[in-house]
């Protein structure tokens, strides 16, 4: 790690009052290096002492929850002043929502920050807010626009009327890996979660799917993501205190962004399988402990980095058909119901004609799902050319991957959750979660499909498959478990 420059060191507020209405500017700084500090620190004190208002948008309900709780102390100091007007923190959805009812208040404001903003292009694909948001933004001509990220490549995509300023940019050296590490198999990386765990460390892992997030059931896990975060105790111990209680949180791409975590304990974050390049790159720097963290990601196969490479081909064709028949001929070959559902270039947009009052629909280009498609495009067109670690290198240019399965080959190193349990004695608590590890491993199930099985189903599985391995029941004979009965899993040479 190179010495840090925090944003604060070069944005000062001799910066701030030279910035000008209606641009357009970019904090593009390195995760970490203290973007949101910048915004509390020097712009919110600043814009107060000169009767500035400023909205700070977000694009994470998380984000704004951890917002929220940073700018409380600051929104009391302004209160007490009668000043608690002068600045708010909105999501995507109230921000689109006032666009789109024409609210005055829209036009007030004097900054508007919009944090994680590569959001305009990454969210694109699934966020109509992102195009009314954007549209506004680019229109504004009475604020000045602060973006601010870590992975801004792909804003440049955006069809900008005033070019984006770029007030810093990253020093991607700067980062809170200690080691990278790629593995293949998920026996590995349990193995590896398991082990951290029984050290006392916490591990939080990112999923490509849900589907998944159950495999990582170790220790004491827990699973967040969009669907539960409502009623999700992680989720607001991280908004209030930035740390979670469990061993293992298991999320989504839901978490890879703006949320701080700090917690000495988080010694290992895990990418299980996302390929998106700014959910790579964002995803270690959740953690904010200065003493880094060890980072692993699945090997993202040639196949997968082809299927993505080709649906992007596909819906970027759509564009240039459209842009081919024109309007009419496009919505008559596809139908508006096919474009909507499937075309991610466009979105339908309800006009009123003025005369009859009667309302219609209008076919759109959007110019955030245009640009996300086409810099997800040049981004797996170059996986595809040189492979996802030389894409991934850009923004962690300091590290060289270690293969753990290679290591594992050669006998460098063994990794084996099963083995983790051997010889070992294995008392009721902990029972469910070695049948867990055999379950998952082996693909044992009970007929229910459950993995809820005993002593006597994983013994005739394992002498049914020829699995060197045999549990035996005993009763502890001294100690604080006296005539308590465990199991000890046997290696059968």
């Amino acid at each position: 790690m190179r010495n840090k420059i925090y944003v604060s060191d070069v944005i000062t507020v001799d910066v701030v009052k030279q910035l000008e209405k209606g641009k357009n500017y970019l904090i593009g700084s390195e995760m970490g290096s203290g973007k949101n500090h910048w915004a509390r620190n020097i712009l919110l004190p600043y814009a107060l002492d000169n009767r500035k208002r400023t909205l700070i948008v977000t694009h994470r309900a998380q984000t704004k929850a951890q917002q929220n709780a940073y700018l409380a102390p600051f929104k009391e100091a302004c209160e007490r002043q009668f000043l608690g007007g002068l600045f708010r923190t909105e999501s995507y959805q109230t921000f689109s929502n006032m666009i789109k009812r024409n609210d005055p208040e829209i036009l007030q404001f004097d900054y508007i920050v919009h944090d994680e903003a590569h959001a305009l292009v990454s969210d694109a694909s699934f966020n109509t807010q992102t195009e009314v948001v954007f549209n506004f933004l680019n229109e504004n001509t009475n604020a000045i626009k602060i973006l601010m990220t870590g992975t801004y490549e792909g804003l440049g995509y955006l069809p900008w009327k005033n070019k984006l300023e770029i007030l810093k940019e990253a020093n991607y050296y700067n980062n809170n890996i200690n080691n990278l590490y790629r593995y293949e198999e998920d026996e590995t990386i349990l193995a590896i979660v398991d082990n951290e765990v029984k050290q006392g460390n916490k591990v939080l892992v990112f999923h490509n799917s849900k589907d998944t997030t159950s495999h990582f059931n170790v220790g004491k896990a827990a699973v967040l993501h969009s669907g539960n975060r409502h009623s999700s105790e992680e989720f607001n111990q991280i908004a209030e205190t930035q740390q979670f209680d469990v061993d293992v949180l298991n999320t989504t791409k839901l978490m890879t962004e703006a949320t701080e975590i700090k917690d000495k304990k988080l010694k290992v974050i895990i990418n299980h399988g996302l390929s998106d390049i700014d959910a790579v790159a964002q995803a270690p720097a959740r953690s904010r402990d200065e003493e880094g963290i060890d980072y692993y990601y699945k090997r993202i196969s040639k196949r997968s980095i082809v299927t993505k490479l080709n649906h992007l081909d596909k819906q970027l064709g759509y564009y240039e058909k459209f842009t081919e028949l024109g309007e009419i001929e496009f919505v008559n070959e596809y139908g508006l119901d096919i474009i909507h559902k499937s075309m991610k270039a466009f979105y339908l947009d309800t006009v009123i004609d003025p005369i009859s009052n009667q309302q219609y629909t209008r076919l759109r280009v959007s110019n955030t799902g245009l640009a996300s498609l086409s810099y997800q495009y040049d981004y797996y067109e170059f996986m595809n050319e040189h492979g996802f670690e030389a894409a991934i290198s850009k923004y962690f240019p300091d590290k060289a991957y270690i293969d753990l399965e290679q290591l594992k080959r050669e006998g460098f190193i063994q990794l084996d959750i099963v083995d983790n349990y051997v010889d070992k004695k294995i008392f009721k608590d902990q029972q469910q979660e070695l049948c867990n590890v055999i379950c998952n491993k082996y693909g044992l199930r009970a007929k229910n499909g459950s993995t809820k099985v005993g002593m006597k189903t994983i013994n005739s599985f394992f002498e049914e498959n020829s699995i060197p391995f045999q549990i035996e029941s005993k009763k502890e004979s001294k100690g604080e478990n006296r005539n308590k009965m465990y199991w000890i899993l046997n290696k059968i040479s």
